[in-house]
């Protein structure tokens, strides 16, 4: 544990407080302290103040730091040779890739029969190979993702477009049911109008008709009255005047 502290403290010494990685170019700035050339750019633009002290930051006073850049060397190193893997069989640096077999192998390895006729190339050369077909099929299925993206705005676009034809013809169906409402309103009244004046009508033919037919009732009660009275009279008085009796009453 103990052997793995200063280990640890040297790789906090190369690492940007910025980004947090291992320092690219670094630059002492004019307060003392150690960033990315780049960090310390993109900063500027945001705050002209050190990220540490606070303090302010004089561009033109930052010097790079070369003793810096070659710790980070051996650091990367020092980190390339831990991550090397060992042959299982002959126990020795794995600085070969089998192209025909897709495996890692070693210089042994390389001038056995097994792969003496295969595609052997160094390791960073098929790393650096290898890298370059997963970039490719990187930007590919990010040019995807690109048009999915536009794809997906183009459908936002298109449903807004709907959406606001939907809404216009909303305004349009509630103006024209408004419009009929109002119509079909004076209408009502219109005709409620009439039926009301044909109603006071009806009523006014009905009192005058039963006021006419009470008239010729109470008229012939009368006549039927007169002409029972005239009946009971005696045969010589109801002959007398028989003429014009029947004249009136028939």
């Amino acid at each position: 544990m103990a052997a793995g502290t200063p280990e640890k403290q040297l790789r906090e010494e190369v690492t940007c407080s910025i980004c947090l990685d291992y320092f690219e170019d670094p630059v002492t700035t004019n307060c003392g302290h150690n960033f990315c050339r780049a960090c310390l750019r993109d900063g500027l633009e945001k705050n002209p103040l050190c990220p540490q002290c606070r303090a302010a930051l004089k561009p033109r006073q930052f010097k790079p730091n070369r003793k810096l850049a070659n710790m980070v060397e051996i650091i990367r190193k020092i980190e390339e040779g831990k991550n090397t893997k060992l042959c299982k069989g002959d126990q020795e640096p794995c600085k070969l890739f089998c192209k025909d077999d897709q495996v890692l192998i070693c210089v042994i390895c390389n001038l056995s029969k097994e792969h003496r006729d295969h595609h052997v190339v160094p390791v960073q050369e098929a790393a650096q190979e290898y890298k370059g077909k997963i970039e490719a099929q990187i930007q590919a299925l990010e040019k995807k993702r690109e048009n999915i993206l536009h794809r997906e705005q183009a459908e936002d676009e298109k449903k807004q477009k709907y959406l606001s034809q939907v809404g216009v013809e909303k305004l349009n169906i509630r103006c024209v049911f408004k419009q009929m409402q109002k119509f079909l309103k004076e209408n009502e009244r219109r005709w409620l109008a009439q039926l009301g004046d044909l109603e006071r009508e009806v009523e006014k033919t009905w009192k005058e008709n039963v006021a006419s037919l009470s008239d010729e009732s109470f008229r012939l009660n009368m006549l039927i009255s007169d002409m029972e009275r005239k009946r009971q009279q005696p045969d010589s008085k109801f002959l007398q005047d028989i003429k014009n009796t029947l004249s009136r009453y028939v």
